[in-house]
């Protein structure tokens, strides 16, 4: 169902989010388990989970009724099928790179980003090191 037609109660939107993002530090059993199942079974269509500790990321797409994985394409990038212009250089996310993160759409010319988005990035890198660092 498309957001712009989705059913609205008092002006908010009834149903499920379609996309879901989660830094996983501790709690990677839970977040690829227990949520995956709940988000599954509620209609999530896209699901990604960065694992901090572990150094990956997933992304999960809703398929006829299960999540199937995404995989990146061969300059490790992932791309999402539901939302035209979302894509992850997911090498650069694991190396801390934000600059790379923001400039991951290599068929785009690289253009200079707002600096509320660049600070918005680098806090989520710092965010998800800090993290990483407290439960070693």
């Amino acid at each position: 169902m498309r957001r712009a037609n989705a059913p609205r109660c008092g002006g908010y939107l009834l149903g499920p989010p379609e996309l879901i993002v989660e830094v996983a530090a501790s709690s990677v059993t839970i977040d690829l388990h227990g949520e995956l199942r709940a988000y599954r079974r509620a209609g999530v269509r896209e699901y990604l989970v960065w694992r901090t500790l572990d150094r990956q990321f997933d992304w999960f797409v809703l398929d006829q009724d299960e999540y199937r994985s995404n995989t990146p394409d061969s300059q490790s990038v992932l791309r999402s099928p539901h939302f035209p212009g979302l894509v992850l250089a997911v090498d650069a996310l694991l190396e801390d790179d934000s600059a790379k993160v923001l400039d991951s759409s290599p068929n785009q010319p690289a253009k200079p980003r707002p600096r509320r988005l660049r600070c918005a990035a680098g806090r989520w890198a710092c965010a998800a090191r800090r993290a990483s660092a407290l439960l070693k």
